[in-house]
């Protein structure tokens, strides 16, 4: 049986942007598959930002943002027999469900999805087809589907009068949603603000700013990850001058979050008391180029 190592960390975007592109191996890395197109028909079109699902060894999903008509969309792509062949464009945000490119004049981007665990398909993005004092702005939207080709009308989260863009979505073991994204109405500034949905995204509840200090900055990347009851969000930003990384903690399903801490304070981020106190860090990236990493994720062990 094909094994389907690390597929979430091998697949890849090509530098040209037109080609999403999946590499899986038969073993422990050795050796992989040749380049597999995965998008739908996209020839003078761009395709970017893929996220990668999985529900069982040989059932992928790939959403991404694509440019294939006027705007961008949000797109997606279902293979049955581990990644071999994909299936044509699904059409996930509800902008130009009847395909026709006269009715679309926004845009839809930075696609994040989880599965329930119902097996619902949920996708979040960044969406600028609301207009305010004569000025597109982003806002967050959710869709899903239960039979992974339909998806649902969009429904909003946040209640910002400007910009709602990076989201970034968890689902706890109940089935409650959980989004984090990056919120532009107070003050000119990005800040990380967070919402949950106790009935499938219907609704959005809880709706708050997550960082408590860094209000003179922009805040950049949030992601999100829930055990039980606690909610994880990590984000960077420049309080301190240079981009460091900062982790806020809830224990009540976001209904308060604790002052954030910087994680990456020495040598090594970890910490044994619930998040009280951290070690110090230590470097993870083993390269010694002049190069920057930014954009971290997190992930929590079950």
């Amino acid at each position: 049986m094909r094994k389907m190592l690390g597929l979430a960390v091998l697949f890849t975007l090509l530098l040209s942007g037109l080609y999403l592109i999946p590499h899986y191996t038969e073993g422990a890395g050795d050796s992989f598959s040749s380049s597999i197109l995965v998008n739908w028909n996209s020839t003078g079109s761009h395709q970017r930002r893929p996220v990668i699902l999985t529900r069982g060894m040989d059932d992928l999903f790939v959403i991404y943002q694509d440019y294939f008509y006027t705007n961008w969309d949000i797109s997606m792509a279902r293979s049955t027999d581990c990644g071999y062949t994909w299936s044509e464009k699904i059409q996930v945000d509800d902008s130009r469900r009847d395909l026709n490119s006269s009715n679309d004049f926004s845009n839809q981007m930075y696609p994040t999805a989880v599965f329930a665990p119902n097996g619902t398909l949920y996708v979040a993005y960044s969406d600028d087809q609301e207009i305010y004092i004569g000025v597109h702005y982003y806002h967050v939207y959710v869709v899903w589907s239960e039979d992974y080709v339909n998806f649902s009308t969009h429904r909003r989260v946040d209640t910002s009068i400007r910009d709602a863009i990076y989201p970034s979505l968890a689902v706890g073991e109940d089935g409650t949603l959980y989004l984090t994204w990056l919120d532009k109405r107070e003050g000119g500034k990005f800040h990380v603000y967070f919402a949950r949905s106790e009935d499938g995204g219907v609704t959005w509840i809880g709706e708050k700013r997550v960082n408590s200090g860094g209000l003179s900055v922009d805040q950049y990347g949030p992601r999100i990850a829930v055990y039980g009851e606690k909610v994880f969000i990590v984000w960077s930003d420049q309080r301190e001058g240079d981009f460091s990384i900062f982790m806020a903690v809830s224990y009540d399903r976001g209904d308060t979050f604790l002052p954030e801490r910087r994680v990456n304070d020495d040598l090594e981020p970890y910490s044994y008391d619930r998040g009280d106190t951290f070690l110090p860090e230590r470097r993870v990236n083993d390269d010694l180029e002049p190069y920057s990493q930014n954009d971290p994720d997190l992930a929590v062990y079950t």
